[in-house]
């Protein structure tokens, strides 16, 4: 691997640390805190509504900074900081500041790594895969590692945790450089327009892949927020909760090791529609409330209901929009994906107040529209995917955004 693909790979693994303390362990600090289903709802889904609105303008924002590492170090430095007030807040109102500022600077950091991220990959990087998967790696050790601290911790210090990751995040963004390029290759740019934003809506296989790959991913809206919840209160352990939730990303992480083969066969538009037949049959079975032994090979399926969806999307990004309009384009699949994902944790926590298990069902229904949109597109567009090789020249600047 390269100098810029080491510095890549740490980034996500420290990130993807963040995320795997955050997403299945944080509702449980939430409920420890006495926190009712519909406040840990609208606290879940806090940061994800935020992309909405705020994730497009800092990507824009970003396109000010002389260079796309900056932008990333300064945004992770201000989203960490407001982090550290969870070690003393205990009221729904502080928390849900806390979070909201910090979801400001810290929901634009990701998208514009994965900008980063391909831009690499278009300068002769190794795979967006091989990159990506130690994210998942680290996913799987915040996982198991947060499972086995809170089950001789108190849940009340999953804080400290969250806060220690977020120092490593910090360190990791700032130990970024340019991708390895050419002497007289330019750096990394982004444009810095909302205009030119604006007209990544007139890419219809983009918009296409993007409706359909946020389907897919608003299908995890009640895993994410009460997967953990529900499960403890079945009678399963935090630390085997840790290993389910780690069954999942191996899953994912094969997925991501073969993501240059699967994109040939599969195609953008046919990884995302996979990811929608996966949630459907995942969400379907949750919703019977299964035993642990059929928990274990649900999970497996998450290697598709995200990896295969968020793969496509990318796939999709990479063959259709040029270098520098690759991080608007990132900002955009946050934002509607933000929206998407935001309004189903939200419902989530009145599903699950009312049906428990059956809530995964409503689930289901978000994964067939998914995977019905990108059927479609895989019909409207069936060229698209003859782009979609990582060495395939990169879109031309003008006919890739009309």
């Amino acid at each position: 691997m390269s100098p810029f693909s080491v510095r890549v790979s740490v980034f996500f693994a420290a990130y993807f640390l963040v995320v795997g303390v955050y997403l299945p362990y944080f509702p449980v600090w939430l409920e420890a805190k006495g926190l009712s289903a519909r406040d840990i709802g609208i606290l879940i889904a806090l940061p994800m509504v935020m992309r909405v609105v705020f994730t497009p303008l800092m990507a824009v924002a970003a396109g000010r900074f002389a260079l796309l590492t900056r932008a990333i170090a300064v945004f992770s430095v201000l989203g960490a900081l407001p982090m550290v007030a969870l070690l003393v807040v205990d009221e729904f109102w502080a928390i849900f500041v806390v979070i909201g500022v910090s979801a400001l600077f810290w929901n634009p950091t990701l998208p514009l790594a994965e900008a980063l991220t391909l831009a690499g990959v278009r300068r002769g990087s190794v795979s967006y895969g091989q990159m990506r998967l130690w994210g998942s790696w680290s996913f799987i050790a915040a996982t198991i590692v947060g499972g086995w601290l809170l089950v001789r911790l108190d849940p009340e210090d999953t804080a400290i945790i969250i806060v220690a990751c977020f120092v490593l995040c910090v360190a990791a963004a700032l130990w970024l450089r340019e991708p390895d390029r050419r002497a007289d290759a330019p750096p990394v740019a982004q444009s810095s327009s909302l205009k030119d934003t604006a007209r990544l809506f007139a890419v219809k296989p983009l918009i296409f892949a993007l409706v359909a790959a946020a389907l897919v991913q608003a299908s995890h809206g009640v895993l994410y927020t009460f997967g953990s919840v529900h499960w403890a209160a079945a009678g399963i352990g935090y630390g085997t909760i840790g290993w389910l939730w780690a069954i999942g990303v191996l899953a994912e992480i094969a997925l991501f090791a073969i993501s240059g083969p699967a994109g040939r066969a599969f195609g953008a538009f046919g990884l995302i529609l996979l990811g929608g037949i996966a949630g459907v049959i995942r969400w379907g079975a949750f919703g019977l409330d299964p035993t642990l032994p059929a928990l274990v090979l649900l999970q497996v399926l998450h290697g598709f209901t995200f990896g295969a969806a968020h793969l496509g999307l990318i796939q999709m990004i990479a063959a259709a929009v040029p270098e520098r309009h690759a991080a608007a384009a990132q900002a955009l699949y946050f934002t509607v994906g933000g929206l998407t994902l935001g309004l189903a944790t939200y419902v989530s926590g009145d599903l699950y107040g009312a049906l428990f298990a059956q809530a995964y069902w409503a689930m289901a229904g978000l994964a067939l529209a998914g995977g019905a949109i990108a059927g479609l597109g895989a019909i409207m567009f069936p060229a698209i995917d003859q782009r979609l090789s990582p060495k395939a020249p990169p879109p031309a600047e003008e006919a890739s955004i009309r």
